[in-house]
Formats: structure tokens, sequence, C-alpha cells
């Protein structure tokens, strides 16, 4: 993500964005907005399209109405990853999707459900089940009516199971992208990419559906404005369309940009890569990177691509999985022989190039690196390290999932302030 009076945006996979986070669900005013929405609109939703007051009002109602209906649907996909995989409430054993019929033959499925409809009834001091209740409540369930609520948790659980389904064919869609039918054909990246762009559009988002980094990424944010790190308007205008003359996202694929301007708009996308991008010298104030370097083999070239494209003073804002507590391999670990937890460190000083499974059948590089390899590149191109921050999980996170309680000091994220010095 760039940022300035002229901002770029790099790469748009994961734009993030003080603004969003007031809890008290202002929009972005369309006096704000109004001068991105002015510009060439070939990328612009339909809707804002010829825009008015009026127009982006409905439009950004939408999208939040939208976007919380993913987080609600989130939080009842936790309820049946609870009731097949959780241990505090039930004795039973755990059931693994692939085993549903068996389990439900030999009646662990229904001893689960009602062991679970017991613990949303009388949830005492689980965090877990306490927010359940309440989820319940307001999807109109009353807990103390057993009927209703297993009723409920079996309808939500069919979702859940369809759902997979429709992920298994996707998953057998991409198989045919990355397994030629010729046996000398090479897979298409680009095509990869493409067809990953919508595959988890119509899931839920929750903590149980890998929305953990988001949230650390949040808390980041928010702690960094409180502090004055970052000024309202550095990383919030760009994402919320508005702030800068110009913000310019890149990415290798036409599917992506294609979906980014769908759902977004405001910025410019390109196509390119991030070790060769299409920008002048000195064109930037500042730069956003968000958890995209794990995935580029030519990381020294783009951080040099970075270094160029920034003015002198430009800010380069690099947000990563952090490197010593994220290699492969490392993990929360949870040994209920030993009855010990703690969280388990993987080979740090190797560099590792291991295939990641996004979904079923696509696998996308994930490339490790220690720390020493980006600091040492950002300062052999003038990028001069003036913040670090190494967020903890927030607390929104754990008073939800009270299993990981004891990880509170253990930070995924790491997040780097750099200053571009005078050539």
């Amino acid at each position: 993500m760039w940022l300035s009076r002229i901002s770029l945006v790099f790469p748009v996979a994961c734009v993030v964005a003080l603004g969003v986070l007031a809890a008290d669900r202002a929009f972005t005013s369309y006096a704000s907005v109004k001068p991105v929405l002015d510009q060439p609109s070939d990328l612009l939703p339909a809707e804002l399209r010829n825009p008015t007051e009026a127009k982006w009002s409905v439009w950004s109602q939408r999208q939040d109405k939208a976007i919380r209906a993913r987080l609600q649907q989130g939080d009842l996909d936790s309820m049946v990853n609870l009731l097949l995989y959780g241990t505090s409430f039930t004795k039973q054993p755990r059931i693994k999707v692939e085993a549903l019929t068996e389990a439900s033959k030999a009646g662990i499925l229904r001893a689960r459900v009602d062991d679970l409809v017991a613990g949303l009834r009388n949830p005492g001091d689980n965090e877990r089940l306490t927010f359940l209740n309440g989820l319940l409540r307001s999807q109109g369930i009353d807990p103390s009516s057993p009927g209703e609520t297993g009723v409920f948790i079996y309808n939500n659980l069919g979702r859940v199971i369809q759902e997979i389904g429709i992920l298994a064919k996707r998953g057998e869609e991409a198989k045919r992208l990355t397994q030629p039918a010729q046996p000398d054909a090479v897979p298409d990246p680009a095509a990869i990419f493409n067809w990953r762009a919508g595959l988890f559009q119509e899931r839920g988002v929750s903590l149980d559906t890998g929305i953990f980094p988001n949230f650390s990424i949040e808390q980041a944010l928010r702690d960094l404005k409180n502090r004055g790190v970052l000024r309202e308007g550095q990383v919030a205008r760009v994402a919320v369309r508005g702030g800068a003359a110009l913000v310019l996202g890149v990415d290798p694929t036409w599917g992506q940009l294609v979906v980014a301007g769908e759902r977004g708009g405001g910025p410019v996308y390109a196509r390119a890569a991030a070790a060769r991008l299409p920008v002048r010298r000195g064109m930037f104030d500042a730069a956003v990177a968000c958890l995209v370097f794990e995935h580029i083999e030519d990381y020294a070239e783009a951080i040099g691509e970075v270094a160029r494209a920034l003015r002198p003073g430009g800010r380069f804002l690099f947000f990563l999985n952090h490197p010593l507590l994220q290699t492969p391999g490392s993990g929360w670990i949870d040994d209920h022989i030993l009855e010990e937890q703690y969280w388990r460190v993987g080979p740090y000083l190797a560099d590792d190039n291991s295939p990641e499974e996004v979904a079923p059948g696509v696998l996308l590089p994930f490339i490790h690196r220690p720390l020493s390899r980006y600091v040492n590149a950002m300062a052999d191109h003038g990028l001069l390290i003036e913040r670090m921050e190494e967020p903890a999980p927030p607390p929104g996170f754990l008073e939800r999932a009270p299993e990981y309680r004891e990880a509170a000091t253990i930070p995924r994220l790491l997040f780097l302030v750099a200053r571009k010095q005078a050539d």
C-alpha cells in the first residue's frame, strides 16, 4: 500500500485502516471520498458511477451490513467448531468432519449436541459458552429451550457441512489448475490466483476460520494510533478512499485487481510484480506492505523497489508474520498427557520455502526468512527503521478463545516503520 498526497497500495491482498476501527460505526463522509469518486470510474463499483451523496450513503451502509453478516456467520461457524472439537463442555470424543456419519450412527454426535445444549443453558464461567449463549439470544433462540436450541445447532451444522462440500468441489477445480492435463505443462500461477480471489467469498469470518491475524493487525493499528506513531489519515484514508491525491494498488494477477475494484473501488490498480513496480523514482510519500513479503521470492529486489518509489523522508509501513514465532513448525502446544501448554518455535535461522495450502489443492509459497534478511535489505536501500511493534493478541480474541489465554504473551505479528533516507 502506498500513501501520500500520492499513495500506493502494495499489494492489494491486505488493506487495513485505522478509520474503520471506530466503535461508533461512523461511515466515511461523501466529501472525504468525492475526490476519488470523481476520478475515472472504470474500476469503481457500478453503483458508485456518476456518484452522489445518496448513492455513497446507500453503498457504504450496504457494504457494512454485508461485512457484519459475514462476521455473524463466522460466529455461528465457531459454534459448529465447538460442537465438533470442543472439550470444555463434554467428555465425548471429538468428531472429524470426515467421520461425521459414523459418529452420528454411534450416538456420539447426538451426545455432543445434548452436552452443548446443556452447557449453553447453564454456561457458568465458561466464556465461550457465555458468548454463544448471547449469540443464540441475538438470533431469537432461547438457550433454556433444549428443543429449539438443538434444532438451531443441527441446522448450522448442516449449513457448514454443505459449505465444506462446496469448497471440496472448488478444490477439484483447483487441481485442474495446479495439475495440467499435459504431463509437461506448467501450472499457471495467474490462473490459480484468479481462481483463489473468490474462493472464500461466501464464507463466514470468525476466530475459527482464519481471522486471527486480522484481529492482531487491528489491535496493532489502534495501538500505533493511540501512541501517535501513526496519525489519523496515514493509513485510514487510503483504505476508506479519499485522503490522498493518488492511491495505487499493485497485484500480479488481473483477477485480484478486478475483485479489488468491485469490492472497494477508490484506489487505482495496476498489474505488476513487487520486484518491478511501474512507478517513477520518488513518486510516493508512503508505502504499506501487509502480510505479503512471505510470499515474495525476490524480497530484496522488492524492498529496493519500495525504496526507489519513496521520496526522501517517505515512510514504509511493513507488516510481517513474526519471523521468529511463526517459523515453520511453530505453534501452540496443548499437551493433554503431560498437562502443559507452551508455544513451540521451529527452526529460525534456516530459510524455508514451503507450500501453504490456502484451500484444498491450492498451494502458495510461504517463505520463512530470519528477520535479519529484511532488516539488512532495508538498510542496503536506505530505509531506516524508526519503530518496531510486536502486538500481543488483542483482548477481544482472548475473551472469545479462553483456551489461548496462556499464549497472550506470544505475538503473531511484527510491524516495522521505516523512513527513506536522502539519496
